[in-house]
């Protein structure tokens, strides 16, 4: 063959072998990129869906642990359609706008998103490696606990009391009970973490230890190893006891949240004799029937599951505790069995019934462990350092309808206690506490010695700072050494911004999976409780941070219900390393106190579609500053104008208005105001041009500049007599006053009016009426006369136009008989200084204080401190005579200042100082009512509170809406429509003594309050800005009223004269079918009773179909009647009814139309009157007012 030829076939079988080369090549690179996608999907599957949706806990039915379960789906439908992402449920519940959104709090990154996306579009391949291994056991290496990081864990006592076993760190350490000073007999470094768990055995020659992945038998008095196990243990060796005859030792391991093993080994030899899983989660205790038949174990999944040791066979299983149950003991004869748990109480339990037949459920604090002698006394320890005696238990029988023992605390220690074991007599007693003390008792509670942590602490032979006093240490060419974190100051606000602190989640009544949290941290040393003492600190770990449940749970590496909150390595995880590494600091001495949030900008104009960063600063007591940007939550008020999201990036939409963007960090509140205005022009002449009456015009003029609004034009006399007239005195004015005003041409003929309105007699009884809704008690509750007193008192208040800051003094000063002092009956009915609290900060400083009763304000600066502070001003208020007796409550009672009275904090128990909201605190002196003080405080000039909720409250009845709504609500969060204008209406009323009169004149006289009802273009869409006159239903008594003098008949009230109005009547049992439904304020409901002004059909079709209403139409000395009898024309007939119904001519087609009424077949004069007046009673002009 020629050359060429060969060099031909050479050059084509490389050029084949080139390209099968590149093409192998090419298909690895497409598998290992498929293999890529797939391991994604399992780590998203695993991180954020497997914690709800398993095969032990399915939610909707859906158990994504398999291929097959994902693809037959839940409740909905198939979760997953391979190939088809945007058919699958489980893409569109992740997706960001889906509701239900999933998982619950969190939203995946847009990366992860297209990661799953992808991994469904290719076919959603399955990889169950994938899954195991996040499930599978890491390689973990402990490391040294940080210095002064001292609790013990572990600690027993031996049979006969005599020698004391304690984990003190790595080390066992026994100290001689016998001997004084309970000296040290023996010292051992027994494992490479923490002493988890440890006993002695029935003969006290032995000792069985376990720690973390590690089991060890050793001779009780010199230490000496007898044997250790270090694999097949799956994380910390929670419990272990030997069986009776010490031929076998039973061990629980198991990792938090994933299940709790028994292990049975062979105490000679170490052999594993058999192992079963028994739990759904960690084991706490065991128990070992005398016997040594049975074994109890007590697990975190609230159960308790009795085994036959021979078999491994579960026996009997006891479920009725409401969290973790921490200890649980056999009684001597193995046929009873205690338990305690997390949830406060102590069961006894009939093992072979299965029942509970006691159950002590007034536990004040998590018990920790118990133990149950020969004797039948049981002792108890608990989370908060107490120990407690049970015995004579008075077992329920099926016929009783209680159970209970006598039980007795014995001590209590300012410790928190972890252990505690018991002599076989129970002469002695062993208790084990987080500082790292040991403690012995007598069976009375006498405490004998105090074994300090100093006696035999493990020295590491490592150094590091003192914890409570950080040090910087700078190297040249290295990183500076960042100080230990605070939990105070760094931990938890962490963990609030990953979701750990929502009502949602830890932070519930009952808090989640056992794990409860304060709700926004207000109780920070509870929540530094949980998460470092609780089941024997099993949620950190020291020695590896990394390991620790804390971590371990939210960044997804074990199956967690919330799914995914931070991930490995990030900011937030390296914090919490951090602080579990360098020892679990509370708190740095001297330590700076939040005191305010900062944004950054506070306030800024945007264009519609536009983004900006927002930046939250907090400011510390000591003066610094630290951006939390990373850490706030960041909420808006009003999505549509709005979106902020996780980081503090603020979006507009397309709709122009006014919100806020509140930002809340740590009990701070702070809000950035957004305005975006209209895109429409409006010329600066059209502004120039509108009038000004007074400052209220002024301001009002500026506010619409800023949002490009015009206001709409000026209302005609007709509607302003008419709205200024059922705005100030609850009453229409009559056809006369009508046709005088609207031939008047004096051109300060309103101005007339209002002074007018001011002092008419009508003007008292409708804005006591008003007070009434607030502070009307149920005369049921308080009786009736008490009641009708406080009623004529605020009638009188009234009518003496009795200034504002006098008014609130004599309510809060009150001291009196219910019978004869007025205000005095508010404290009749609101008994409790918390009640107090509840009602006056929402009246007189328009403060909704009441959540911060039980925890920390949501959306304000709140405290639980505040509202008991506020509290504690009424503490020395005593009563005497007759108490409340519902129903009828007919005594007399006195209300005194007592002089002695305080108010304690609900979690401390620390008597509190008064203290005026963002004021001093007010020195205790028994001999002066601190109430004094707060009026003086509450009334003074440059009060933030008082006159600034007295005035939106008074405007609200003039607009519709107060400049905050509700009206008793402000806060950061609720922004305050026009700022700069109710400003100066506060320093108008201060200025003016409070005078009510005079600020209803002010408001009343202003060209705002006098706009039209019609809208213009600009502010078709505003309805809180004030650019028109909002229509509003008449409340029930003031429409009763005035259906009453449009028909001419008026209605009679039980108990009252002839003539009595509705806004006379004094309390809603007073019956009237009418008002009721109308939303008359129900005072058997907690005052503040603010009014319902929403329609509804029975309003409706009362006007429609009331008899009463008919009979008024048809009465002989009605109206209708008279005008009938007459001589004048229908025309002069319906102008009539026009001007009694509407304070208005009618207009020439109205004329025409209700003239037909008169024409038709079978009419009468009489006839087509009423049916005139019906319709007009009928319409929305006369129900509301506009």
């Amino acid at each position: 063959m020629p050359v060429s030829a060969n060099y031909v076939n050479v050059a084509w079988l490389a050029f084949r072998a080139a390209v099968f080369w590149l093409t192998v090549e090419s298909l690895l690179a497409v598998d290992q990129k498929s293999n890529k996608s797939v391991a994604e999907g399992m780590r998203l599957l695993h991180s954020n869906c497997l914690g709800c949706h398993n095969a032990e806990k399915h939610k909707a039915n859906l158990n994504l642990s398999s291929r097959s379960s994902a693809l037959r789906g839940g409740e909905s439908g198939a979760a997953i359609v391979p190939g088809k992402p945007e058919k699958s449920l489980l893409v569109q519940a992740l997706d960001a706008s889906a509701d239900p959104h999933m998982p619950p709090k969190k939203q995946l990154s847009d990366k992860e998103m297209d990661a799953f996306r992808r991994w469904v579009q290719a076919g959603a391949l399955w990889d169950e490696k994938a899954l195991e291994q996040a499930r599978h056991p890491r390689e973990v290496t402990p490391g040294d606990a940080p210095v002064g990081f001292s609790p013990i864990y572990a600690i027993s006592l031996n049979g006969d009391g005599t020698r004391l076993a304690l984990g003190r760190g790595r080390d066992i350490v026994i100290h001689d009970l016998g001997q004084t000073n309970q000296p040290v007999v023996a010292r051992w470094i027994a494992h490479s973490e923490q002493v988890r768990s440890l006993v002695w055995s029935a003969d006290q020659k032995n000792i069985a230890s376990g720690s973390f992945r590690e089991i060890s038998l050793w001779q009780g008095h010199s230490g000496q190893l007898l044997w250790k196990i270090n694999f097949g243990i799956e994380d910390r060796v929670t419990a272990i006891r030997f069986t009776p005859d010490g031929r076998s030792v039973l061990v629980a391991d198991g990792r938090s949240g994933q299940g709790g093993r028994l292990t049975l080994f062979n105490s000679g030899t170490g052999q594993l004799l058999q192992r079963w899983m028994a739990h759904a989660d960690s084991i706490h205790d065991v128990s070992i029937s005398s016997d040594g038949r049975l074994a109890a174990s007590a697990g975190a999944d609230k159960i308790i599951k009795v085994w036959e040791l021979a078999t491994h066979q579960e026996v009997s299983r006891m479920e009725g505790h409401s969290a973790a149950i921490y200890g649980v003991a056999f009684n001597p004869g193995g046929t009873e069995l205690l338990s305690v748990g997390a949830d406060r109480q102590l069961r006894l339990w009939d093992v072979k019934n299965r029942e509970s037949v006691v159950t002590i459920a007034d536990g004040k604090n998590p018990f920790v462990s118990v133990s149950w002698i020969a004797s039948g006394s049981a002792y108890a320890a608990d989370e908060d350092g107490a120990v407690w005696r049970f015995k004579d238990f008075k077992r329920h029988n099926g016929e009783q309808s209680s159970a209970t023992a006598e039980e007795r605390e014995l001590k209590r220690l300012p410790v928190a206690f972890h252990g505690l074991s018991t002599s076989n007599d129970g002469k002695t007693l062993a208790l084990a506490a987080q500082n790292g003390d040991a403690y012995i008792m007598d069976p009375e509670g006498k405490l004998i010695a105090t074994i300090p942590a100093h006696a035999s602490q493990y020295q590491s032979n490592t150094s590091s700072p003192n914890p409570s006093k950080p040090e910087v240490k700078v190297k040249a060419g290295a990183a500076v050494e960042l100080p230990p974190p605070s939990f105070v100051a760094d931990v938890l606000p962490a963990l609030a911004k990953a979701g750990c602190m929502a009502g949602s989640c830890h932070a519930k009544a009952d808090g989640q999976n056992g794990f409860k949290l304060s709700v926004f941290s207000y109780d920070p040393a509870a929540d530094f409780k949980e998460i470092t003492y609780e089941g024997r600190g099993r949620r950190v770990f020291p020695a590896a941070p990394e390991e620790s449940l804390l971590l371990l749970k939210p960044t997804g590496t074990i199956e967690h219900g919330g799914g995914e909150r931070f991930a490995v390595g990030s900011e937030t995880h390296q914090l919490l390393v951090r602080w579990i590494r360098s020892g679990l600091l509370y708190q740095r001495e001297n330590e700076p106190t939040l005191v305010s949030l900062s944004v950054v900008p506070s306030e800024k104009s945007y264009r519609r579609k536009e983004s900006t960063q927002l930046k939250v600063e907090a400011n510390f007591s000591n003066g610094t500053h630290r951006d939390v940007t990373r850490l706030v939550d960041f909420i808006s008020n009003d999505k549509e104008l709005v979106q902020i999201d996780e980081n503090g990036i603020l979006r507009t939409g397309m709709i122009p208005g006014e919100t806020v963007v509140v930002a809340r960090f740590m009990g701070q509140v702070a809000a950035s105001r957004v305005t975006i205005p209209t895109t429409q022009k409006i010329s600066e002449k059209k502004f120039a041009a509108l009038p000004v009456n007074n400052f209220i015009d002024t301001q009002a003029l500026e506010h619409f500049r800023k949002l490009a609004i015009l206001p709409s034009g000026l209302c005609s006399d007709s509607d302003f007599l008419r709205r200024s007239s059922l705005d100030a005195i609850g009453a229409l004015p009559s056809p006369e006053e009508t046709r005088a005003f609207l031939a008047n041409a004096d051109p300060r003929k309103r101005e007339k009016w209002i002074n007018h309105l001011l002092e008419h007699p009508n003007y008292a009884d409708f804005w006591a009426n008003k007070w009434a809704d607030l502070l009307r008690p149920n005369p049921d509750r308080v009786g009736v006369k008490s009641v009708y007193l406080l009623d004529q008192w605020l009638r009188e208040s009234f009518r003496q136009n009795k200034p504002h800051d006098q008014f609130v003094r004599d309510i809060l000063e009150s001291e009196g008989s219910n019978h004869r002092d007025g205000p005095a009956v508010v404290y009749r009915d609101r008994r409790e200084p918390t009640e107090l609290t509840t009602m006056f900060s929402q009246l007189f400083l328009g403060t909704r204080m009441e959540c911060a009763k039980c925890h920390h304000h949501p959306n304000e600066k709140w405290a639980q401190e505040d509202f008991y502070q506020f509290a504690a001003f009424f503490g020395p208020l005593k009563q005497k005579g007759a108490g409340l007796s519902p129903p009828i409550s007919a005594g007399t009672e006195t209300f005194y200042f007592g002089g002695k009275g305080r108010v304690k904090h609900p979690v401390t128990g620390k008597e509190l100082e008064p203290r005026t909201p963002d004021g001093p605190l007010v020195p205790w002196n028994e001999k002066e009512d601190p109430r004094r003080q707060l009026v003086d405080w509450l009334v003074a000039p440059g009060n933030p509170f008082f006159a600034r909720a007295a005035v939106n409250r008074v405007w609200s009845a003039f607009f519709g809406r107060g400049f905050v709504e509700p009206v008793d609500d402000f806060r950061v969060s609720n922004p305050i429509v026009n700022e700069p204008l109710l400003r100066a209406l506060t320093e108008d009323f201060t200025k003016h003594g409070f005078d009510q009169k005079h600020l209803i004149r002010t408001i009343l006289s202003s060209r705002l309050y006098q706009l039209s009802s019609e809208p213009n273009e600009s502010n078709l869409n505003d309805t809180r800005n004030y650019s028109r006159s909002y229509r509003r239903r008449l409340p029930a008594e003031v429409l009763l009223d005035a259906v009453n003098d449009v028909t001419g008949v008026p209605d009679e009230f039980n108990g009252s004269p002839p003539g009595t109005r509705a806004l006379q009547t004094w309390s809603y049992k007073v019956p009237s079918q009418f008002m009721d439904a109308f939303n008359r304020p129900n005072s058997s409901s907690d005052c503040p009773c603010e009014r319902d002004g929403r329609t509804s059909v029975v309003q409706s079709l009362h006007m429609m179909n009331a008899q009463s209403l008919q009979v008024k139409l048809t009465s002989k000395d009605g109206r209708v009647k008279k005008l009938a009898d007459g001589k004048s024309e229908p025309t002069e007939l319906v102008t009539e009814l026009y001007l009694a119904a509407f304070s208005r001519f009618p207009t020439s087609s109205e004329i025409a139309s209700a003239s037909a009424a008169y024409s038709m077949n079978g009419a009468t004069r009489q006839s087509a009157t009423e049916d005139v007046l019906w319709a007009l009673l009928n319409s929305p002009e006369f129900v509301f007012n506009h």
